[in-house]
């Protein structure tokens, strides 16, 4: 299993983003486009001719790579006046593709909480916890969420996982 996926997302008129997501464990790619693009054309040779045109018709000297990953929930979001929100807070695999929507969801139910802090810091450590409790559940969701995406895309025939991610529906 190779272990390897495209996708491909519209971004407006007529042009898209397009990406590659692989085991990098199994893969390595260069950083030189030129190279990278005889990787490409290499590795998905076989593929739907859609995913060759990508390749052959994109200067890759514009792409970017990103190792991504998650981290635990952290035990509050807040220390003293201090508040970390979207990522800087709760960082999920890219899988969820819930980064700006909980960074977003994060700044509007934050700043409900605070319009409710007086000058006091008692009600604004208050309110900074009654505003992690509310992003908590959600949150934790979608790190399972996302590690469970990743475990069926690494390992799909696992004996846990009882079925295949479709790449294209």
């Amino acid at each position: 299993e190779n272990k390897i996926a495209v996708g491909m997302a519209p971004c407006g008129g007529k042009s898209v983003v397009w990406f590659v997501q692989y085991d990098g464990r199994l893969w390595e790619f260069s950083e030189s486009s030129a190279e990278l693009k005889q990787q490409y054309s290499r590795i998905f040779k076989d593929w739907p001719g859609l995913v060759m045109q990508l390749v052959e018709e994109s200067d890759l000297g514009n792409s970017c790579h990103c190792r991504t990953g998650d981290m635990n929930l952290l035990p509050s979001f807040h220390r003293q006046n201090k508040v970390l929100l979207g990522d800087a807070a709760h960082l999920s695999l890219t899988l969820t593709s819930q980064g700006a929507n909980s960074a977003l969801m994060d700044a509007i139910i934050l700043a409900k909480h605070l319009w409710r802090v007086s000058r006091s810091f008692e009600d604004a450590h208050f309110e900074f916890s009654s505003f992690y409790n509310c992003r908590k559940e959600v949150l934790t969701s979608y790190l399972r969420g996302g590690r469970k995406l990743e475990k069926m895309f690494l390992d799909p025939v696992s004996d846990k996982v009882p079925f295949k991610i479709p790449l294209v529906v």
